[in-house]
């Protein structure tokens, strides 16, 4: 074959490591024409955490090495190893070089924002619930909600707990009231949002944000 894969110093490759550190997104490797004729190079993978592979020419010449750059996104990467194949094919030969790297754990991040009314008016009686999350996590988180206590300062699921739909970046809220029906009018309670990840169910808890129920 004369399609050959290589590293920056042009030693044969087989895999391309991204490793474990955050700030490493771009590696580079070159593709080779070590035989006699031109070749027709193309790259084919299927990987969400990839960003980007550089383009090569339709025609690599005899002796010509082409440098090939690619982009990963690590937020997409799984915690733990991570792996994926590009495959190179040519005219004359083909090659597969895999692709690695090491994804780091990390907590799903959630805001407890102010309690409002249902116009979204801040007041002194108010009654819809707001959150924010700000980092998915990795693994990314898998529920979501609310959970509130009229007794409990530092309220969790196990008071009263409220699921919302949903996963993702970004802010959800929770508007209907069947929770509060039968509940003392002009109450003072207290409420955190919540987000569950992992294999085992792990809650990650928002900041407290105190209001007053108003059932009128």
């Amino acid at each position: 074959t004369s399609l050959r894969i290589t590293d920056v110093n042009g030693t044969d490759i087989k895999s391309l490591d991204f490793g474990s550190e955050i700030s490493v997104t771009n590696k580079a490797f070159n593709i080779f024409n070590n035989g006699t004729v031109s070749i027709n190079c193309s790259m084919v993978y299927s990987c969400a955490w990839i960003i980007s592979v550089s383009s090569i020419p339709g025609k690599i010449t005899p002796g010509q090495t082409v440098p090939v750059s690619i982009v990963i996104d690590r937020t997409k990467l799984n915690a733990g190893d991570n792996s994926t194949n590009l495959y190179i094919t040519s005219n004359n030969g083909s090659n597969v070089l895999i692709i690695s790297a090491i994804g780091q754990a990390s907590v799903p991040q959630v805001l407890t924002l102010p309690v409002t009314d249902q116009n979204g008016n801040a007041s002194p009686w108010c009654d819809t619930f707001h959150a924010k999350v700000t980092n998915i996590g990795n693994p990314s988180y898998h529920a979501r909600g609310f959970c509130f206590s009229s007794t409990n300062t530092n309220p969790t699921i196990n008071d009263n707990r409220i699921d919302v739909g949903g996963t993702g970046v970004g802010e959800y809220s929770y508007t209907e009231w069947k929770y509060f029906w039968d509940r003392p009018y002009k109450a003072k309670y207290y409420v955190r949002a919540w987000v569950m990840y992992g294999p085992d169910n792990k809650i990650e808890y928002g900041n407290v944000q105190s209001f007053v129920y108003n059932d009128v």
